[in-house]
């Protein structure tokens, strides 16, 4: 398990807001806001406003400090795509819809395929569906034709 980085901003004692940067997406995180007094200053000997990285990573219980959890936004793609024959010139696609994470919406999903000929660039097909579908038919596919996704 890796070991958890902490990152330090420092903030005006009037701040009522502030961006983290450079977070993973689909992560959890926890973010404490502390309140830094001249007592903690004072009692751990420290001149420097510097050097309070070091000390302020274990929450210090007489500090007063706010703490939420929350996960970065993101989404894993559709999954477990599967395929059947129904007929001589139609297939059945099954899969599992994509997860949106955070504030991540998923609006709708898309189906494109397009019939595999030898030395071309033939145009897919673009079939909008709806997020939560999990299933699209697809017919009047030339006998003995491939699709490609």
């Amino acid at each position: 398990m890796e070991k958890p980085v902490h990152i330090f901003k420092e903030l005006t004692p009037d701040c009522k807001s502030c961006i983290i940067d450079n977070l993973s997406e689909k992560t959890n995180y926890k973010i404490t806001i502390t309140a830094v007094t001249e007592e903690y200053f004072f009692q751990h000997k420290i001149k420097e406003i510097r050097k309070l990285p070091k000390f302020i990573l274990e929450p210090v219980p007489w500090l007063p400090n706010a703490c939420i959890e929350a996960m970065t936004s993101g989404t894993d793609s559709a999954s477990n795509l599967e395929w059947k024959l129904k007929h001589d010139n139609s297939i059945l696609l099954t899969w599992k819809p994509p997860k949106c994470y955070g504030t991540n919406k998923l609006i709708n999903q898309v189906v494109c395929y397009s019939e595999i000929l030898p030395d071309t660039n033939s145009m897919a097909m673009q079939v909008p569906l709806q997020s939560n579908a999990r299933t699209y038919k697809i017919s009047n596919l030339k006998l003995g034709s491939k699709c490609k996704s």
